[in-house]
């Protein structure tokens, strides 16, 4: 037996993943997962863990498999192992019983590790891995946990919707490990990060698995965290898949464990993922759209020059804009703040969210003297008067679309009938009359 073992863990690549249907997004869930391959390689490590959802879809395509192949071939031919437990994203579908990490497996670039369900009692057990027969009477290899020389490894896949009564059947069948490190592989979340339905553990609940282990190897939850005295590690996924509230270093563990005292060293290497982010550009204290446009402008500026941001990086970027603006407005021209800032930075990709606070006017909508028609007119009016239509404009329109309205809750809006026909000449005279430019007619249109 060794003194230590080294090994890297990682979890969440999706590979085959390509939010917002941008060819570079796929590109960039193999990009990281070529670092990890590669840290692994150059650092020598004993093994790679990989803690769930290696692919993004149950049902991948010929070129993410062929992506996957072209990373992990050199492991195999260097023979260090890769050890996997399914994810979520991972497992089989309800009409193919052969899942993709099945087919890595058979053919000797993993080693994938999941319990084994029993037809007798349809429970799961855990089952050396080794060559057995399957379901079809095929020969191949299987199973639940691997021994080494210095270490037991177990695989525990996703634990579904009852993930403590899973654990609890799972860690009663752990087998002696006569000194070995034993390391846990686990694609779920624990505590805090619990989510509803998506395999969520409570710490209260895992003492069993905490005290039969020696390294907890976790995946599903995106976002790293840990807990070192209980001894389990989530190092998040190496991409976002998706503009995160919260944007987080990306990458994975290095560990080392002593295999006499079990102590653990760890550090988290960084991936170079692409640059994501989450901007929020307070409009407040802006005359008018022209200011506030300029001060969401200058919010992106000064955050792209504090973290040398350069047009080869081709960040994403999420921008809420809130606050109000002095002169009552609400409408910002978004599209052409996207563009603008799109070419300016060579962004991959940019959303924004309108959040301005639009000045309410003074009409007392809690009067109870009210009608539902009085309030119905006066919301209209206010929305029109924010627009920049004249109290006569507003009058006029008001008039337009309250008539649209009762046209559309009888079902006569189509222009082929008499009072559709009418409608269609009034809205037509108005346009004429106020002079409206393809602008203006948006604004009435919205």
């Amino acid at each position: 037996m060794k003194d230590k073992i080294r090994f890297v863990h990682a979890s969440d690549i999706h590979l085959g993943a390509n939010p917002y249907a941008i060819s570079e997004r796929f590109t960039d869930m193999g990009k990281v997962f070529s670092e990890v391959v590669n840290y692994t390689l150059e650092t020598n490590a004993d093994f790679l863990v990989l803690a769930g959802d290696l692919f993004d879809k149950k049902n991948i395509n010929a070129k993410t498999l062929t992506l996957c192949l072209d990373i992990i071939k050199p492991l195999k031919e260097k023979n260090i192992p890769i050890y996997v437990t399914e994810g979520n994203h991972d497992q089989r579908t309800y009409v193919n019983n052969y899942s993709w990490l099945e087919l890595l497996n058979d053919n000797g670039y993993i080693n994938l590790l999941n319990p084994v369900k029993n037809d007798i009692n349809d429970d799961y057990d855990l089952v050396l891995y080794e060559e057995r027969k399957d379901d079809e009477g095929n020969i191949k290899k299987y199973g639940s946990y691997i021994i080494t020389d210095d270490a037991i490894i177990y695989g525990l896949g996703f634990p579904g919707i009852m993930p403590d009564k899973y654990l609890d059947c799972m860690t009663s069948k752990y087998i002696d490990n006569e000194g070995k490190v034993v390391i846990s592989m686990l694609h779920s979340g624990i505590d805090h990060f619990v989510t509803e339905g998506m395999g969520g553990l409570r710490e209260g609940f895992i003492d069993d698995l905490v005290n039969k282990s020696d390294y907890i190897a976790l995946g599903h939850i995106h976002n790293r965290y840990e807990n070192y005295d209980k001894k389990y590690f989530n190092p998040g996924s190496l991409e976002n898949t998706s503009v995160p509230q919260e944007v987080y270093d990306k990458g994975f563990y290095d560990v080392t464990i002593d295999t006499a005292t079990k102590k653990i060293d760890y550090k988290f290497i960084k991936v170079n993922n692409r640059k994501i982010y989450n901007i929020t550009a307070n409009i407040d204290g802006a005359e008018n759209q022209k200011e506030a446009y300029d001060l969401i402008l200058n919010k992106v500026e000064g955050i792209f020059k504090t973290d040398n941001v350069t047009k080869e990086d081709m960040p994403i970027i999420s921008i809420k804009v809130k606050g109000e603006i002095k002169d009552g407005t609400s409408n910002i021209n978004l599209n052409e703040l996207k563009d603008e800032l799109k070419e300016k930075y060579n962004l991959l990709y940019i959303e924004i969210q309108n959040l301005i606070k639009a000045k309410r006017f003074s009409d007392n909508l809690e009067d109870e003297s009210l009608t539902r028609d009085d309030i119905d007119r006066l919301v209209i009016k206010n929305l029109l008067k924010e627009k920049g239509f004249t109290d006569d404009e507003s009058k006029d329109l008001l008039d337009i679309v309250l008539t649209m309205k009762e046209l559309s809750i009888n079902g006569d809006v189509d222009s082929k009938t008499e009072d559709g026909k009418n409608l269609k000449e009034r809205i037509l005279e108005f346009v004429k009359n106020k002079k409206l430019n393809e602008k203006d007619i948006d604004e009435v249109v919205e």
